[in-house]
């Protein structure tokens, strides 16, 4: 039990919300990808087999990603909170499954009481509170000068996505416009357009080229 205590930091949700893990919760990414092969591959089946229903499981993760990239690129969802600026700001950004998350947070911000606490040069603490209940008490702290958020929630750190409290701080300051600091470049539509390129050296080593 000593033992296990003192390894807390390693496990405990405490000291890892401020660590990012991309949405990854315990063992369901590779539940649901064991899911999916499940469905294509059985113990019955010979090492051909085995290669052609993997090939055709590969296919349908790559046809899903597809559909996915399309409906983000190419459509625009509706807006539904009060705070239209911040959630037509995030539709122009995000991916469409991003994108849906941060509209929760957005609602969740019309709930929310804030006050100022202190005010130092460009920096202002903020207590944002539940309407409801007070004593659920988060901090937001504001640098004017950076244009840079942190709250207490540890939100944005652990799965790159602003929370409602942050929101609710842009509302008080009067920030209509989505702050760079705020995008999460991993979850924009055009996180690929950095690693994946269609041109290629004409005289590039095919070799390379097809381990790529």
């Amino acid at each position: 039990m000593e033992k296990t205590y003192e390894t807390h930091a390693m496990w405990s949700h405490y000291f890892l919300r401020d660590k990012f893990f991309g949405y990854i919760r315990t063992t369901s990414q590779c539940e649901g990808i064991n899911s999916l092969i499940r469905f294509y591959v059985n113990r019955k089946n010979t090492l051909i087999d085995f290669m052609h229903n993997l090939d055709r499981a590969l296919k349908e993760y790559r046809n899903n990603e597809l559909i996915t990239d399309f409906k983000s690129q190419c459509s625009e969802p509706v807006m539904i909170t009060s705070l239209e600026v911040y959630e037509r700001s995030a539709s122009c950004y995000f991916t469409r499954n991003i994108f849906k998350e941060i509209r929760n947070e957005i609602q969740r911000a019309r709930a929310l009481n804030i006050k100022v606490l202190s005010t130092t040069l460009d920096k202002v603490e903020f207590s944002v509170t539940t309407l409801g209940d007070p004593a659920k008490d988060r901090r937001v702290e504001v640098d004017r000068s950076k244009n840079m958020f942190s709250c207490s929630c540890k939100l944005f750190e652990s799965r790159g996505i602003p929370c409602s409290h942050i929101f609710c701080a842009m509302k008080f300051e009067n920030i209509i416009e989505f702050l760079d600091s705020l995008i999460y470049k991993k979850w924009t539509k055009n996180a690929k357009n950095e690693f994946i390129s269609t041109e290629m050296p004409v005289n590039d080593d095919v070799e390379r080229v097809l381990k790529f």
